[in-house]
């Protein structure tokens, strides 16, 4: 029975690591290479040997357990907010870039404070500048609108904006906001789109006047790229805080709790 249950552990260890030699399973169990093979036939009978193994074992799943979350944690902080380069996450951290390195591996579990300050510096890379105050000058064609009249300069615009997800603002030439918005599928198409809308403040329509549009009086615009999409909401809502007056926007949103 001794035999038959080391020859478990074995089978056990082959498993755990695929391809893996005998010496590496000695090296792994805390033996020498040929008691791997003696043990195999004629195992020692001490209850002290098994508890030993037992608890060598225990130690073996337990790093493994720790290098799977490891592994998982830093994949889907890499999935959420965009890869950093090791170099600066090492940097940043104040540990070494192949320390990092073992983290992305899955070789070693960062330290509870380690993993405090990784989610700390993702999270505050949660939104990124696009452009800022970048000049436009929209014009109308056919029925809809464009945001720059050189083609050229409005090609470069667009692909900076296509294919990200976030919050834009337009500006009067005085840098004013006359529109705030947000989007999850793509800024490029949705400050396009809202050119065509017409401009919610008293200062362009007077009386009940409803004829200028985004587009009559957009002349900046600055474009902010979320990471996360579920957060793109309630960082609209905080923005619409700071713009209640030159807005003139009655509905300021609603927090979404537990998002």
């Amino acid at each position: 029975m001794p035999d038959r249950a080391f020859r478990g552990v074995v089978e056990f260890a082959k498993a755990e690591w695929p391809g893996v030699s005998q010496a590496h399973i000695a090296s792994k169990l805390q033996l020498k290479q040929p008691q791997i093979s003696a043990y195999q036939v004629q195992a020692p009978k001490r209850i002290s040997w098994w508890a030993r193994l037992a608890r060598q074992v225990f130690q073996l799943g337990y790093a493994k357990g720790q290098a799977d979350a490891a592994h998982t944690l830093m994949t889907a902080l890499v999935a959420t907010f965009g890869k950093i380069p090791q170099a600066d996450l090492a940097k940043a951290l104040g540990v070494t870039q192949p320390t990092v390195s073992n983290w992305m591996r899955g070789a070693v579990l960062p330290s509870r404070r380690n993993i405090e300050r990784l989610l700390d510096l993702h999270v505050s890379r949660l939104i990124e500048p696009i452009v800022e105050f970048h000049k436009i000058s929209p014009v109308r064609s056919g029925g809809s609108w464009r945001l720059v009249a050189d083609k050229t300069k409005e090609g470069r615009l667009r692909n900076r904006l296509r294919r990200n997800v976030g919050i834009y603002a337009f500006y009067d030439s005085g840098g004013r906001v006359t529109y705030l918005g947000k989007t999850e599928n793509d800024l490029w198409n949705e400050a396009k789109q809202r050119l065509k809308a017409f401009v919610n403040r008293p200062f362009y329509n007077p009386g009940r006047t409803q004829g200028i549009r985004q587009g009559d009086v957009a002349r900046f615009i600055s474009a902010y790229g979320v990471r996360v999409p579920a957060a793109i909401h309630n960082l609209e809502v905080l923005m619409l805080r700071a713009f209640p007056n030159d807005l003139a926007n009655t509905n300021i949103g609603k927090f979404k709790i537990g998002l």
